[in-house]
């Protein structure tokens, strides 16, 4: 899907607050998972929302379009989380924008900052911006891949069926009956 590269475009756009870090989040069908991050410490902080089933990547994103936490250290709905990012990491302001494309959700980007009330409006109607070009990036990303694996799926069968014919001396319509009856097995 998305590369390291795309997490450090993010991190460097023109914010107005101090951004120490960003990450790419994506919804699996196990689960969320990072995709891109700009320090070990994101990946630390999204594991630890994956360890203790809570964390706004977790709950709040996967519903409202924007999420704020202005100091961690005060007013945080994930008390257990934010506690610890704060002791492990010093970051103390959150930004996440929900990446979702006609109404299926896709993942989360997650902007982190050292400073308390960090991010500004400003920061957040550039980070809706980026938030559905990424989610569009995304959705082409996730769309390419599938075409890919339908394309070798079915040059698979392709080959099943040639070596059916050939080795036992089948019409083309009753090999690919018998490849569609293995299929379904």
């Amino acid at each position: 899907f998305f590369k390291q590269k795309t997490a450090y475009e993010i991190y460097q756009c023109d914010w107005s607050s101090d951004v120490c870090s960003s990450d790419l989040c994506t919804v699996e069908r196990d689960g969320v998972t990072t995709r891109a991050a700009t320090s070990p410490d994101v990946v630390l902080l999204d594991e630890m929302q994956y360890d203790l089933g809570d964390g706004p990547c977790l709950a709040e994103l996967r519903t409202t379009d924007v999420c704020v936490i202005d100091d961690l250290t005060e007013d945080a709905p994930w008390p257990r989380w934010a506690a610890r990012t704060a002791d492990l990491t010093g970051v103390r302001s959150y930004m996440g924008f929900r990446l979702y494309v006609d109404h299926t959700n896709l993942g989360a980007l997650n902007l982190y900052s050292r400073t308390p009330y960090a991010f500004t409006e400003d920061d957040r109607l550039d980070g809706l911006v980026i938030a559905a070009h990424a989610a569009v990036g995304l959705s082409a990303a996730a769309t390419r891949d599938q075409m890919h694996t339908a394309l070798r799926s079915r040059q698979q069968i392709g080959e099943a069926t040639g070596i059916l014919r050939e080795r036992y001396q089948l019409t083309s319509a009753r090999s690919e009956e018998h490849t569609s009856e293995l299929q379904s097995h």
